[in-house]
């Protein structure tokens, strides 16, 4: 076979190594420019340099920094939030950053800081001027939001490991027993938008402090008033929704309910010809009724739906009576029938499959999970 002689000037190693590979000839160079494995963080720098939101907030931090040794409030933002774009989940992680020269010529920082220096200034922040700042820098991105968005609600658990603040013993599926937190998120429906962020102690339920978050999240919206809450097993909480119906002008909601055995009990009450569509295998049915379950203070409306998976031939099972099997939910809701017929309101919930996207991104890509 055939070999090329290639030439290696040591140790200047001006000319390239070139080796022939699967893929064909690759060459390698040395080089003196700078390196980096954070090549994707090219597109974030052009944009947020463009928003211009890392400098208002630099601007108008309530924190003033006079000494000509602390680190600027600029460098220290973009510090946590690069952190948190390459997958950190401790504030010590942003020592993956600091020995990368490209970071911060990319950013125009001095350094990336510490973590003491970040956990430093957060800590100096008073809650409810810190809580006041970013809503005024966020401002603008609400618009992107409708005059009357549709909230999706939703809680996940973070476990913890070893002590930590305001970390306790509850409702923990991956670690029983295990400390956790349980925050609250809300996202506006079809966006990637969190409009309301409650941080709550594990030791609580869905429903915990919901009020307090929606609160939070209208004073968010400013002006834009939220038309429906919508959310999964256990939202349908009799203080929440009696929230809802205290006032008029209050948003409408729309949660599921726990397949429970009243709920099931309500279901079975209906009659065949109340279902709305054709029972056949693969498609939904739908019926409705006024139902008041143990624990809530009125009747309401409650639009169950299933859906025939197949039938069992009783002589295939050795029993007397054939068996079908049906797939089953169930929703409440404030929604009146001149609103959203009992279709629409399985249509309307269906919809918020896409916020479970968004719940997911923020639990395996941005460190939501803890």
């Amino acid at each position: 076979m055939q070999t090329e002689a290639i030439k290696t000037d040591h140790p200047a190693g001006e000319e390239d190594f070139a080796f022939r590979t699967g893929g064909g000839t690759v060459a390698l160079r040395a080089t003196d420019d700078a390196l980096t494995p954070y090549g994707g963080l090219v597109p974030w720098a052009a944009f947020i340099r463009h928003t211009g939101i890392v400098e208002q907030l630099a601007e108008t931090c309530p924190v003033k920094r006079t000494s000509p040794n602390a680190k600027p409030v600029h460098d220290i933002l973009h510090s946590f939030l690069l952190t948190a774009l390459v997958d950190g989940r401790r504030f010590a992680h942003v020592e993956r950053l600091r020995e990368d020269p490209t970071v911060t010529e990319l950013f125009g920082l001095r350094s990336v800081v510490g973590d003491d220096t970040i956990k430093r200034l957060f800590g100096s922040i008073d809650e409810s001027a810190g809580a006041a700042w970013v809503a005024q820098a966020a401002a603008p991105i609400w618009g992107a939001l409708p005059e009357q968005p549709i909230l999706d609600w939703d809680s996940t658990v973070q476990t913890k490991f070893g002590h930590q603040e305001g970390a306790e013993v509850g409702y923990n599926p991956v670690k029983p027993g295990r400390r956790s937190f349980h925050p609250l998120v809300a996202v506006g429906a079809g966006t990637r938008l969190c409009a309301a962020f409650r941080f709550r102690s594990g030791d609580t339920v869905t429903a915990t402090q919901w009020q307090a978050a929606m609160e939070d999240a209208q004073a968010t919206l400013g002006g834009r008033q939220v038309w429906l809450n919508r959310g999964d097993l256990g939202l349908g909480h009799e203080a929440i929704m009696a929230w809802h119906e205290a006032v008029a002008n209050r948003p409408k909601y729309l949660f599921k309910l726990r397949l429970t055995t009243n709920v099931r009990r309500a279901l079975h009450a209906l009659s065949e010809t109340a279902w709305q569509g054709p029972a056949k295998a693969g498609v939904w049915q739908v019926a409705e009724a006024r139902v008041r379950l143990p624990g809530w203070s009125a009747e309401r409306r409650v639009v169950f739906a299933r859906k025939l998976q197949g039938e069992t031939p009783a002589l295939a099972q050795g029993q007397f009576w054939h068996q079908v099997k049906h797939e089953l939910a169930a929703y409440v809701t404030n929604l009146g029938e001149p609103a959203a017929n009992a279709w629409q309101v399985q249509a309307l919930y269906r919809e918020r499959a896409d916020a479970e996207n968004v719940f997911d991104e923020l639990k395996n890509q941005w460190g939501f999970n803890g």
